[in-house]
């Protein structure tokens, strides 16, 4: 009885390269943020979000949640803005937190792309709300997708109670043809 099976197969595997952008600014609701992507390979980007501190005082004392709202919108040429991605930020933090959003475009895009960050709520006008936000960076995101032509994969599955430890295993590999090109 045999105990493996061989399959011909082309690997592959998707890798990606990035590069990251610092943008550092206040996001305020009456002025949005927008950003411009001119590199035709980047097909997603990583927007990073800062609220240094998360909080409102009370009257009475105490220290509870508070929340903020944003959206993120693309818009390819000659198209309007469309949004893409809302989120409500709730909890209660002291101490500076991020967030991430992956926004991957669409297969059929053409370049310039705008990404427009937006504050939907209310700026804050007293010092008791603690809900700043600034967009602190983008990730310009490039996959690829690579195979490996001519390689070999093997899994192996083996009952443990045959065996007192690992067995050793050999293989014997052949060519099976050349590429002609």
């Amino acid at each position: 009885k045999t105990a493996y099976e061989i399959k011909e197969c082309d690997c592959s595997s998707d890798v990606c390269s990035s590069d990251l952008v610092g943008v550092g600014v206040a996001l305020e609701k009456d002025y949005p943020l927008v950003r411009t992507i001119t590199d035709t390979t980047v097909d997603s980007v990583r927007i990073t979000l800062t609220i240094p501190a998360l909080q409102e005082y009370k009257s009475n004392g105490d220290i509870v949640g508070s929340k903020v709202e944003i959206a993120i919108d693309v818009q390819y040429p000659g198209e309007d803005f469309a949004e893409v991605k809302t989120d409500t930020i709730t909890g209660r933090t002291a101490d500076q937190y991020q967030k991430d959003y992956v926004i991957t475009f669409k297969n059929d895009r053409t370049y310039p792309i705008n990404i427009r960050l937006r504050r939907i709520t209310d700026d804050s006008s007293s010092s008791l709300i603690s809900n700043a936000t600034q967009w602190t960076s983008y990730t310009e995101i490039t996959s690829q997708k690579l195979t490996y032509p001519h390689s070999a994969l093997v899994g192996l599955r083996v009952d443990a109670q045959q065996f007192n430890s690992i067995p050793s295993r050999a293989y014997r590999v052949r060519e099976i043809g050349r590429a002609h090109v």
